[in-house]
């Protein structure tokens, strides 16, 4: 029963960690004070959570968007077929503003790889409107690129 247990809270933490922050039904609402955030991540290694986090000018407002389960056995899908590669979508809804990229992040099991320094790239999420981002793509190699409409931009 124990034994149970703690694969029943494995996997919950495992779906928990995949989950977007926004329901698949999100809508704006006629004066709506969120703004939507939207992009993919890939990679091309095996299991693990990969991540991208990005902090307001305020200081305050953070956002993670992540996909992907840290450990073994993976409960959430390693595939996507829209994208046609290991990863998968995210939408997160944030207080409208100015954002800064910081940090990609993998973990895998106990093991966390980092980036060094903060990725530094700016945007703007205006209320009622989607910011899309790009696709975050982590190679078998520890790169981590972002590419905005076939612009490559290297992040490690």
């Amino acid at each position: 029963m124990k034994f149970f247990s703690v694969l029943l809270l494995a996997a919950s933490t495992s779906l928990c960690a995949s989950a977007a922050s926004v329901s698949s039904d999100f809508r704006f609402g006629p004066t709506s004070d969120l703004a939507l955030i939207v992009g993919s991540i890939t990679y091309d290694s095996g299991l693990g959570l990969y991540s991208v986090d990005a902090t307001g000018r305020d200081g305050n407002s953070v956002f993670m968007a992540s996909v992907g389960t840290p450990m073994w056995p993976a409960f959430s899908p390693m595939f996507d077929d829209a994208l046609q590669k290991r990863g998968g979508t995210f939408a997160v809804a944030v207080t409208p503003g100015q954002y800064t990229l910081q940090r990609w992040r993998i973990q895998q099991g106990p093991g966390i790889q980092a980036a060094p320094q903060p990725i530094g790239i700016s945007f703007q999420a205006s209320a009622g409107q989607i910011t899309y981002l790009g696709n975050f793509h982590f190679d078998a190699e520890g790169n981590v690129t972002l590419e905005v409409e076939r612009t490559v931009t290297c992040l490690s």
